[in-house]
């Protein structure tokens, strides 16, 4: 993609290191919704859904503290996507980004070992951000600069005294995409009224 180049979330161009930049670097939320996921297998139906309902570009930010499950919710989000069973998606901390095949490709990236902005542009990031897959992004909020404007950050945060539970917090401010991110936690919502 040529630096001058417009995104597909709204336009933006990429400044000078051939990022797309947000003004301060904070996500301003036109949507904040706080979602209790009382075990894994909640973490995975909430992955799962999101999956099938993901479109090519779409771009989901995994945020949270160490072990508080961004790669469970990666796998379970590869599960709706319908990647194939024989490339197992685990984490890519040391090779960075993983590509898998499915019905939409999913670039799973982990930037926990990156130092800087250049070490994005190192990567080829941008290809995968403003791509035609479904992108989830583990440690996105390291740089906070350069989500995509269409970027759904899911914080994933222990709830303290439960080993099991997490606080799932989703957020974004692109208005293309609040109902879709809406309609997929009501289902989440739905789910937790019906019987296993």
């Amino acid at each position: 993609m040529v630096a001058a180049e417009a995104d597909h979330c709204n336009g933006n161009r990429f400044d000078s290191i051939g990022l797309a930049t947000r003004g301060g670097g904070v996500i301003f939320a036109a949507m904040e919704r706080v979602v209790i996921l009382k075990d894994e297998y909640a973490t995975e139906q909430a992955g799962r859904l999101l999956g099938a309902r993901a479109r090519p570009g779409d771009v989901f930010a995994l945020t949270g503290d160490l072990g508080a499950g961004k790669t469970r919710f990666a796998q379970a989000l590869s599960r709706g996507l319908d990647v194939d069973d024989v490339e197992p998606v685990c984490s890519p901390t040391f090779a960075i980004i993983h590509v898998h095949s499915g019905r939409i490709e999913f670039y799973h990236v982990d930037l926990y070992r990156l130092d800087s902005e250049d070490d994005l542009v190192e990567i080829g990031l941008e290809e995968y951000l403003y791509g035609q897959g479904v992108c989830a992004v583990e440690w996105f909020d390291r740089f906070v600069g350069v989500w995509p404007d269409c970027t759904v950050e899911i914080r994933l945060d222990f709830v303290a005294g439960e080993s099991d539970i997490r606080q799932m917090t989703v957020r974004t401010s692109h208005v293309g995409t609040v109902a879709r991110v809406e309609a997929w936690l009501d289902l989440l919502d739905e789910g937790e009224k019906t019987p296993r």
